[in-house]
């Protein structure tokens, strides 16, 4: 959690450093730390590029899918603009870097996570296209004798097979004790996980 408002910090200050080359293009004030001229053309850039920065940090904390797209195209936008004047703003790289960074592992757990749950729906379309057997006697001979008992026992014998199972996890985590933040949260966890049975 600390992690997350970190990174949404580093993005924010990010974006709203660039507004010094807007500053610099339309002559708001003394911008020393931008030696070279910067046109109004190229100003203009350097506050879109904060807009974009600002919007990515807020779908960030909002937990929205396209902010990774958006930091993308900020960071790409802001490294050209930093070529143009690389003696006073090459450090700045650094940070696109990370943004890009973790912007691609975002991009890729989504789409991992969309690939499951697309797997999820074709399964499930499979399973209830599959006839309705009644599990037997028969079916549960080769058992080991206590899963025969438990399934007795549990009285699912003449009962329609099971095609589907699906389990949700919910509990707590406590995050390791840091120096900047001495006393540890506790992280909630929801997590489902989804099995299929072909017959």
């Amino acid at each position: 959690m600390l992690l997350k408002y970190i990174f949404a910090f580093v993005m924010l200050i990010h974006g709203l450093i660039h507004l010094m080359g807007f500053a610099k293009a339309y002559r708001y004030g003394n911008i020393t730390q931008l030696t070279k001229d910067i046109s109004k053309t190229n100003g203009l850039l350097w506050f879109l590029v904060t807009i974009l920065f600002v919007v990515a940090t807020v779908l960030f904390l909002m937990k929205k899918e396209s902010w990774p797209y958006i930091v993308i195209i900020a960071a790409v936008i802001s490294q050209i603009l930093i070529l143009t004047v690389w003696q006073d703003a090459k450090f700045g790289t650094i940070a696109n870097v990370i943004v890009i960074l973790v912007a691609v592992a975002a991009l890729g757990s989504q789409r991992f996570e969309a690939n499951f749950v697309k797997d999820v729906k074709l399964h499930l379309q499979h399973t209830n296209t599959q006839s309705t057997d009644l599990l037997t006697e028969a079916d549960i001979q080769s058992l080991p004798l206590p899963v025969q008992k438990y399934l007795r026992y549990c009285n699912v014998l003449n009962k329609p097979k099971v095609k589907n199972i699906k389990v949700v996890f919910d509990g707590e985590m406590r995050e390791k004790e840091v120096s900047l933040h001495p006393m540890p949260q506790i992280i909630k966890l929801i997590r489902s996980v989804e099995q299929f049975v072909r017959t």
